[in-house]
């Protein structure tokens, strides 16, 4: 079953990430927002299973702000494939960007996608989607997993192809 694949996998925003630490028993931490926003390791985490995609939400280059790159993509599906999650005790992973929809919920999108090569991405957005009717994945970091994956656009097509986020509020 999907679910049963993807559940130690929790984002949330840079406010939760404590809480949401504390209450997944996690032992890795991917922090995508800003350089200077990025928070300290949490005591529970060890320094060399945080993350840190240090970004701002962007989906192009932008002159003062740091879009993603190839590099940092490739690293954070490196990062994936070393994540110890055979613990079911400890073996969570949170993720967060500022807000817990667009960084956050495309790194996430990533990670599984680097995970669960047989897996179809149209599945996983789908997945993520029914997990998360707010997100919306950051397009760039979206279209740099595929070609870091080998993805051949299917991964941009797949988060294309689900629902628009929920709005909130008047459009």
């Amino acid at each position: 079953m999907v679910v049963s694949k993807y559940r130690h996998l929790h984002v949330c925003a840079l406010s939760s990430v404590s809480d949401t630490v504390q209450a997944t028993h996690a032992n890795a931490l991917v922090s995508a927002l800003h350089p200077n926003l990025i928070p300290e390791t949490p005591a529970t985490i060890a320094p060399e299973n945080h993350f840190k995609l240090a970004i701002d939400d962007i989906e192009a280059p932008h002159t003062g702000l740091q879009h993603a790159e190839y590099d940092q993509v490739k690293a954070l599906c490196t990062f994936a494939s070393s994540w110890n999650r055979t613990d079911s005790a400890t073996g969570a992973m949170v993720i967060h960007c500022f807000a817990g929809i667009s960084r956050s919920t495309a790194a996430a999108f990533v990670i599984l996608c680097s995970l669960n090569p047989e897996t179809s991405e149209h599945l996983i957005a789908e997945y993520l989607r029914a997990h998360s009717p707010s997100a919306s994945p950051n397009r760039l970091l979206v279209a740099l997993g595929d070609e870091v994956l080998g993805r051949n656009g299917r991964m941009d097509k797949a988060i294309r192809s689900i629902e628009p986020a929920t709005t909130f509020g008047p459009v």
